[in-house]
């Protein structure tokens, strides 16, 4: 439906004699056919939001990564550097998310980090769409890797 997220899948439909080639980028993205303000008539695409590789179901919503890292990027005191963790001890996903603290924000007062902690989980809220408990962690904590970084730590079809 237009306007709603979407994969980007790119296909060559005006050539004449050239086979029918679909692209899927696994990019998700929303695409709008009203007119442009600049008087551009063509369809126009937003920005990427995520990944369809990425992509977490939690309750019925879908979840990237992308977006927690957004949450966490507008409080003051956390860091980009995150973990999610997904589990179903019953019959509903749990979600935590262990976040970096700044070491100027690391705190020994209680009081100071609790109300980081729900800072955090209400922008978490806001731009994700679910609750999520938050645990902070101590600076570099969270393992750095070459490339691409493993943010989640899904154990929902884990037995154990």
């Amino acid at each position: 439906m237009e306007g709603e997220p979407g994969e980007l899948v790119i296909t060559t439909l005006t050539r004449e004699a050239m086979p029918l080639l679909r692209y899927r980028t696994r990019d998700i993205a929303r695409l709008y056919r009203d007119p442009c303000p600049c008087g551009r008539g063509t369809a126009r695409m937003s920005r990427v939001t995520g990944r369809s590789d990425d992509m977490l179901i939690i309750r019925g919503v879908n979840v990237f990564p992308s977006q927690i890292e957004e949450a966490l990027l507008r409080v003051e005191g956390a860091t980009p550097h995150y973990l999610i963790e997904v589990d179903r001890p019953g019959t509903l996903d749990e979600v935590r998310v262990k976040v970096e603290v700044r070491p100027e924000s690391f705190s020994d007062r209680m009081d100071r980090m609790q109300a980081l902690r729900e800072r955090i989980a209400r922008e978490i809220h806001t731009v994700a769409g679910i609750r999520a408990e938050v645990e902070l962690v101590e600076p570099r904590s969270i393992e750095r890797f070459a490339g691409k970084a493993k943010r989640v730590l899904d154990r929902r079809g884990m037995e154990g």
